[in-house]
């Protein structure tokens, strides 16, 4: 096996020497730990999909009214991907103001008693807006979202769940933008096959 040997070491501001043997062990252990990772998600959910729906109420941050109305949502989790998607629609007065998809991706799922269980994770979030009946202009809005939920599987395949996303983003208009903020509060249950 060969050996190398390291450049003497000389006492400077500029020891740029450690960097060049140090960063690629850097590299290794971060990739090793990230394969970890993105593994133990992935043994989370098997080889697992759901469907599920869920309704709720999503009160917005700093600009009271405009996002303050129900909404529902059908969510699809694919097999073998830690990510669970949700088409969501908002209904302020019972009729559709915005379109949105989510993308959360659940980082774990852990035992807290008995069957209730946590789970929590980083998603995203876009959605088209509709303006209200005396506005004019359409929207899109876009952002990041964190999710924490309780949710409880009372059969093999039935979960029943609770759960709050705090999301924000900045938002478009025909007329202009600005910054949303919201906490979606949403209660539902998926079926898994």
């Amino acid at each position: 096996m060969e050996q190398h040997e390291l450049p003497p070491f000389k006492p400077s501001l500029d020891n740029s020497w450690c960097l060049r043997y140090t960063l690629p062990m850097n590299k290794n252990l971060f990739a090793l730990i990230a394969l970890l990772f993105i593994f133990k998600a992935t043994a989370l959910f098997a080889d697992n999909s759901a469907i599920g729906v869920q309704v709720g109420e999503n009160p917005s941050i700093g600009n009271p009214g405009f996002y303050h109305s129900p909404h529902a949502a059908l969510s699809y989790k694919p097999p073998l991907l830690p990510f669970l998607f949700g088409v969501e629609v908002q209904l302020p007065e019972w009729s559709v103001r915005s379109i949105g998809v989510t993308a959360d991706w659940w980082m774990s799922n852990p035992r807290l008693a008995g069957m209730l269980h946590c789970y929590f994770g980083p998603g995203l979030t876009c959605a088209f807006l509709r303006p209200a009946a005396d506005e004019e202009g359409y929207g899109m809005f876009a952002g990041v979202r964190f999710v924490f939920g309780l949710n409880m599987f009372v059969h093999n395949h039935l979960e029943l769940f609770a759960q709050i996303a705090a999301q924000g983003g900045p938002q478009f208009f025909t007329d202009g933008a600005g910054w949303q903020a919201s906490l979606p509060i949403s209660v539902g249950t998926r079926v898994w096959f």
